[in-house]
C-alpha cells in the first residue's frame, strides 16, 4: 500500500497518520510506502507508480484537481483508493473528522473547566478549515453563554515560528486562561 501526501512531514500530525496506517496494515499482513508530492512531475510519477501493479492499493492525503482526475481514472482501473481529510465531495472514498464538532468539543470542555477566557490558535490562510474552526469556536462560546472576544483569536501558519504566537498571547491583558 502506498501513502501519497502533498503535506509536509513536518505538518503537525502527518506522523501520527503514518504510523497508525501502518500499524493497521501490519495487522493484516500488508507494508507502508511512502510518497511525497511537492510538485507536479511528483504528482505525475507517483500516479505511474500507482498503475504499475505494485501497490495493493493507494492512500492521499491531500488532494489537488488534477490529481482528482487522476485518482479516478486509477480507481476505474480497479486499483483501491482512499483519500485522508478532503472537505469537499471528492467522488473518492474519503476519511475525515467533523473539524466544527472537534473545536466545538475542546472550546466547551476547557468552559467546563472553569477557563472563561479560551483562545484560539486557528488557521492565517482562508479556507474552509479555517471557517469551520471558528464556526466550532463561537458555537461553544455561545453554548456556554460567554461573548465572543476578537482579541482571543490568532491566526497562524503551522511552518512559522511558534515562539511569536506565543509572545502574542502572553501579551494580552488579561491574558487568556486557556488556548
Amino acid at each position: 500500500i502506498v501513502l501519497a501526501t502533498l503535506e509536509s512531514l513536518h505538518h503537525p500530525y502527518i506522523h501520527e497518520v503514518v504510523e497508525e496506517i501502518q500499524t493497521e496494515l501490519s495487522r493484516h499482513g500488508y507494508y507502508l510506502n511512502l510518497a511525497l508530492m511537492r510538485c507536479a512531475l511528483d504528482e505525475e510519477n507517483v500516479c505511474q507508480t500507482f498503475v504499475s501493479g505494485r501497490y495493493d492499493g493507494v492512500i492521499v492525503h491531500g488532494v489537488t484537481p488534477s490529481l482528482r482526475q487522476r485518482l479516478k481514472i486509477i480507481r476505474q482501473g480497479g486499483m483501491p483508493v482512499v483519500v485522508i481529510g478532503a472537505m469537499e465531495d471528492l467522488d473518492l472514498d474519503n476519511v475525515d473528522y467533523d473539524r466544527v464538532e472537534a473545536v466545538r468539543l475542546g472550546t466547551a470542555h476547557l468552559l467546563q473547566q472553569g477557563h472563561a477566557r479560551v483562545a484560539l490558535a486557528f488557521d492565517a490562510v482562508e479556507c474552509i478549515e479555517r471557517l469551520c474552526r471558528l464556526k466550532g469556536y463561537r458555537l461553544a462560546l455561545d453554548e456556554a453563554g460567554v461573548s465572543f472576544d476578537e482579541t482571543l483569536l490568532f491566526p497562524w501558519k503551522t511552518e512559522d515560528d511558534p515562539s511569536e504566537l506565543w509572545r502574542q498571547i502572553a501579551a494580552l491583558k488579561p491574558r487568556p486562561t486557556a488556548i
